[in-house]
């Protein structure tokens, strides 16, 4: 069995990408193509990745040695996003505009960038392009709220293809993990609620599912959170029913709950103008 260290934490957190993605007009994401696959290890390090594959149990065992890194270690998403820091600092100035992308705006493979013009959006993509380029990066998935010039510029094979059976996601897409209509220009929550948790393992399955990276549910959260503690207090095992009064009370939220997912926010938060506030605090001990 192998071992590998995680690396030190390189990844930029989800939050800070959308709540700078809102502050433009126009927003751009894309996708790097089978990014792990891109980067090359080291040919004296590469011993220390084979494989056994046999395409039946009949066949023979034949051993591979992998070349790029490997999906399942702890080190590879350090190593991918390491790579893209490195290319950032070597070539991000030959690309004005996007210097400091590779580092602040993407999110593994996912990149999101914006502009409070479609103009200088459209410039954004080509010195991202160019960029990746210089690191053999394919780009694909292509997606904006700015259809009629920077979509236009790019092969409709490139764009993302989302299909959905959910009739609300007829014209959204998927931004790190937050539902966008490139349409309306306002993000979504699209989670099916099953309301018949009736176990305290079942309750944090369903809560577990919250995901909500801007905040926008973080009421419903709180209160999901503290009646998963109520259950913790009532000293129950994970496959135990819950009592009556806690099962009508946590169905009645689900209930609820589901408005929410009807909910739509205004992906762009229009700022006018903007000064520096600095608070300051001061105390003294007695």
């Amino acid at each position: 069995m192998m071992f590998c260290a995680t690396g030190p934490k390189l990844q930029v957190d989800l939050r800070d990408i959308l709540l700078r993605c809102r502050l433009h007009k126009y927003i751009l994401t894309v996708d790097i193509v089978k990014m792990y696959r891109q980067i090359l290890i080291r040919s004296e390090d590469r011993v220390f990745q084979h494989i056994f594959w046999r395409d039946s149990p009949t066949d023979n065992l034949q051993e591979f040695q992998l070349c790029t890194i490997t999906y399942g270690l702890n080190c590879t998403p350090y190593l991918a996003i390491r790579c893209l820091h490195e290319l950032d600092a070597q070539d991000g100035h030959r690309f004005l505009l996007a210097m400091g992308v590779l580092t602040q705006a993407a999110y593994v493979d996912d990149i999101v960038i914006g502009s409070d013009t479609e103009e200088q959006l459209l410039r954004r993509k080509y010195d991202i392009v160019g960029l990746l380029r210089c690191g053999a990066f394919k780009q694909s998935k292509w997606t904006s709220n700015s259809s009629a010039l920077v979509l236009e510029s790019l092969c409709p094979e490139d764009r993302i293809d989302s299909v959905s059976f959910d009739p609300r996601d007829e014209h959204s897409v998927k931004v790190l993990g937050l539902h966008w209509n490139t349409s309306t220009d306002n993000f979504a929550y699209h989670t099916s609620i099953q309301q018949t948790s009736s176990t305290k393992r079942q309750v944090l399955s369903v809560i577990a599912r919250l995901f909500d990276p801007i905040g926008a549910l973080g009421p419903f959260l709180l209160w999901a959170k503290c009646f998963m503690q109520s259950l913790w207090c009532s000293k129950l095992e994970w496959d135990d029913p819950i009592t009556n009064e806690l099962l009508s009370i946590w169905h009645q939220f689900c209930l609820e709950l589901s408005d929410a997912f009807d909910l739509s926010i205004p992906r762009y938060i229009p700022v006018a103008c903007q000064q520096d506030i600095q608070l300051l605090g001061f105390a003294a001990t007695i």
